[in-house]
């Protein structure tokens, strides 16, 4: 039932909606020619890991030293994961301005601006199309192996405003932004530029057989499946969560692709969060 009314309607309505007027359910909004090299892949890496460091200090002082093992409490993981996420996202912050130093536009980073009524509609067709089938796929996969994800946990076992408060901020706040810019956004767009290089340099071999083309506009496979699947790998030990997180990866590298800006992929993302964050809230 939950497949039928939530992804098979959803789906049918919207592709014969858009077959019906003759045009693409997710229409071209920037054009979006990726220059990322290894300099910014190198950049978005150091300083998401090294700025977070400086935020380590609040972390130790919430360690119970006292309990072996040392391990936190609900109330201090929630903190703990709010601070680290202030520290990500200042370092992400920084990285997008040393690739517009680099790379001068703002389109470089697929960040144009959007009209508002653009942004909302591509979003809710996205939204619609991605976040059922993701928690669908979710909940097949948790039946061999259980969902779990620390952040939640202690959130559903520590029920109060403030936590609340700190699970968005980490959860629906930053957590989309940082992880857009640097998976749909750096690294989609890194992979993407070296697959076209390498089908230049080889020949037409993969462009014959349909698994890259050399056209801007084409989808590139290589680089959306390579970028989803690193995505969902970085959540290893949610359970079997990188399983779907990797489908929704790739879904969000061909919403990037088709609209040429990041704003749409971080509204589902942010969207998803919400959900399952005030699902585990009220559960």
């Amino acid at each position: 039932l939950f497949g039928l009314f939530f992804i098979v309607l959803p789906w049918w309505f919207l592709i014969s909606r858009a077959r019906e007027k003759n045009r693409p359910l997710f229409p071209h909004t920037a054009k979006w020619n990726p220059q990322f090299d290894v300099l910014d892949v190198i950049i978005v890496i150091s300083t998401t890991i090294i700025t977070p460091s400086f935020f380590l200090i609040p972390k130790l002082a919430l360690v119970d030293i006292g309990q072996v093992g040392m391990h936190f409490g609900s109330g201090s993981m929630l903190l703990v994961s709010a601070v680290t996420s202030g520290g990500v996202l200042i370092g992400t912050i920084l990285a997008a301005c040393l690739m517009l130093l680099r790379h001068r536009t703002l389109t470089s980073i697929s960040l144009s601006p959007m009209p508002v009524m653009n942004l909302l509609g591509i979003s809710l067709v996205a939204i619609i199309l991605f976040i059922p089938l993701t928690y669908a796929a979710n909940g097949i996969v948790s039946l061999l192996v259980p969902y779990s994800h620390p952040l939640l946990e202690s959130l559903s076992s520590q029920k109060s405003v403030d936590s609340l408060w700190l699970a968005v901020f980490s959860a629906v706040i930053v957590a989309p932004v940082t992880e857009e810019f640097m998976f749909r956004g750096v690294l989609f767009g890194f992979f993407q530029r070296m697959e076209r290089y390498v089908t230049t340099r080889t020949g037409t071999a993969l462009v014959s057989i349909g698994i890259s083309s050399r056209s801007t506009d084409k989808l590139p496979i290589i680089a959306t499946v390579g970028s989803g699947l690193i995505f969902g790998l970085l959540h290893w030990g949610h359970g079997a969560a990188w399983i779907p997180l990797t489908l929704l990866g790739i879904a969000l590298a061909y919403l990037t692709h088709r609209t040429g800006n990041l704003l749409p992929a971080i509204a589902v993302h942010m969207t998803l969060n919400a959900f399952s964050t005030v699902i585990q809230f009220s559960v």
